[in-house]
């Protein structure tokens, strides 16, 4: 079966790296499945690494939602491959073309969420497209039962026709490194962070859903606190994003940058987290936050904002769930330091959650039989 994975980029994401993903585990030598992925602007940083596991990787360099002369190329190239499958997962609009070009071709529309969050969702102008396009997909799916509400409210989808499937991870990835001493070392040296210093941090594409200044707020306020009981401490923020520069310039004029440190796009993860020894997601809203699970898997305790999917992900008694409020985080990193049993059982439970629920071999079967079940 031919399955074609469709992304906006190949830029480090939670629907880029699930595409990425799926499309790794359907290459596998006994899977049945030939995958493609198709970057509708630029492959990346994962367009790369899928070429690696040689998946086959196509750019179109959209430079826009509606670049009608590249989005041309694209229709081209589809109705030559002949794609059982079409599954977008953040593409532009316009893919959902895709039916009248190629219409023996299953559509689905896999709906992460959107970077404007749930009040305004989409612009006026997608919204309306998507109202007179919705006949051209044959099956959504919501990466949580959060976002598959928000998608019937707000685009008007009967909710029989929208399939709730969490994202999945690598578990071997992330599992093991944390007990590796020397690579943890090895990072907090090449960042400058002692063995002893209490390292906070996240993993976040630096936009303004993320809530980035709150996690700068929390780590202004702690450092200004000077009590015994805290130790010297270090703030991580780990990723890429447009607002980089007001980030770094809100930093400076806190006067904590010996103190917060960013360190760009990573592309090994797994060993950044193994020096975090508390995870902090301060997000304005969230479809999913796969880099909790991430976090969870990693053995770090995780103290999250309370919004959007979160709280299916993180069940209350595998990490601390708060409302969006600057002083619980920091009641809650510091009892997590005073407290190291409540934080060991709490990674615990969660570690095992993980496993349990957003592996990414159970995700990819989940999908697969999706597949099946709507083919005509």
């Amino acid at each position: 079966m031919k399955v074609l994975h469709i992304n906006w980029s190949g830029d480090l994401g939670g629907a880029e790296n699930l595409a990425y993903e799926l499309a790794k585990q359907q290459s596998k030598g006994n899977s049945q499945y030939t995958p493609t992925i198709a970057y509708m602007s630029r492959k990346s940083v994962l367009g790369c690494k899928a070429k690696q596991e040689i998946i086959r990787v196509f750019e179109f360099n959209m430079r826009s939602g509606f670049d009608i002369l590249n989005f041309k190329r694209y229709l081209s190239f589809i109705k030559q491959e002949k794609f059982d499958i079409i599954h977008d997962h953040n593409g532009p609009p316009l893919v959902r073309l895709s039916k009248i070009w190629s219409p023996n071709s299953i559509f689905i529309q896999h709906i992460h969420g959107t970077k404007f969050g749930p009040k305004k969702w989409e612009t006026s102008r997608v919204l309306l497209w998507k109202s007179l396009t919705a006949g051209l997909v044959n099956r959504y799916i919501a990466n949580s039962q959060y976002t598959k509400e928000i998608a019937m409210q707000k685009e008007k989808i009967s909710g029989e026709k929208i399939s709730v499937i969490y994202n999945g991870i690598d578990i071997d990835k992330f599992t093991q490194i944390k007990n590796n001493s020397q690579t943890s070392l090895a990072i907090r040296k090449e960042f400058n962070i002692k063995p002893d210093e209490w390292v906070v941090g996240t993993v976040s594409n630096l936009l303004p859903a993320k809530g980035i200044d709150k996690f700068i707020q929390v780590a202004k306020k702690i450092i200004a606190v000077n009590k015994p009981h805290i130790p010297n401490i270090k703030f991580v923020i780990v990723g890429e994003g447009k607002l980089r520069s007001e980030l770094e310039d809100l930093v400076k004029s806190l006067d904590i940058k010996d103190n917060v440190i960013f360190t760009g796009m990573r592309n090994d993860v797994p060993n950044i987290l193994s020096m975090f020894d508390t995870f902090l997601f301060t997000s304005n809203w969230e479809a999913f936050g796969i880099t909790l699970i991430e976090a969870m898997l990693s053995e770090i305790p995780v103290i999250t904002f309370k919004v959007g999917g979160i709280a299916e992900v993180v069940p209350k008694n595998c990490g601390i769930l708060l409302p969006p409020n600057i002083e619980r985080a920091i009641e809650s990193i510091i009892f997590l330091r005073e407290n190291p049993e409540v934080a060991k059982n709490m990674i615990a439970r969660a570690k095992k959650w993980v496993k349990e629920k957003f592996d990414i071999d159970k995700t990819t079967k989940e999908i697969e039989s999706m597949y099946y079940k709507i083919r005509p």
